[in-house]
């Protein structure tokens, strides 16, 4: 049996909003990652237009949990809430952005962003979006027992692993192009 080639094609999807005004407080644009990789750092983006009125604070939510505030009037500007999973890299966040370094799996979860103008009325807009953290392989599949060479009819047995995966990495054989069923799988 000649060798065979394996390809993986993974993609990423963000999830954007554009919509949420409250008077002239307008959120543009929530950029939230559908799925990060948990070898990266991650930037959750919030744009809005306060309408000519002054920015109070932005505030930013894990399941309902703040662990980010950005208050212009206040000095310092920013401060960070301990949570596990929610590491912000200081340095790369700012009132439209939060960057998120390193992620773990318990960065998983519901991100919210909260912006309000300021006095007398505080009008607030609040948008979210979930995202999940995935571990990619660092490498392709390893296959291991398989030999240059089989005859027909000969039994063949050999074990597929992609390592370091999040969620586990499901895997399908095939032998010449065609799905092997799962009867004929151990």
């Amino acid at each position: 049996m000649p060798l065979q080639t394996y390809h993986c094609l993974v993609t990423q999807r963000q999830k954007f909003h554009k919509k949420g005004n409250k008077g002239g407080l307008i959120l543009t644009k929530l950029i939230i990652p559908q799925w990060a990789d948990l070898r990266s750092s991650v930037t959750l983006h919030c744009q809005f237009n306060t309408g000519g009125d002054s920015l109070y604070s932005v505030k930013w939510y894990k399941d309902d949990h703040e662990f980010f505030r950005y208050t212009p009037g206040l000095n310092p500007q920013t401060l960070v809430f301990d949570m596990d999973g929610v590491n912000v890299d200081e340095s790369k966040s700012s009132a439209t952005e939060v960057t998120l370094f390193p992620l773990t799996r318990l960065s998983n979860g519901n991100y919210k962003c909260e912006v309000s103008t300021d006095a007398p009325n505080f009008p607030t807009v609040v948008e979210d979006a979930n995202m999940t953290v995935i571990a990619y392989p660092e490498d392709g599949p390893r296959i291991e027992g398989l030999r240059q060479i089989y005859s027909i009819g000969e039994f063949l047995e050999a074990n597929c692993t992609a390592k370091m995966t999040f969620p586990v990495a499901e895997v399908s054989w095939f032998v010449n192009d065609i799905l092997v069923s799962t009867n004929n799988k151990k």
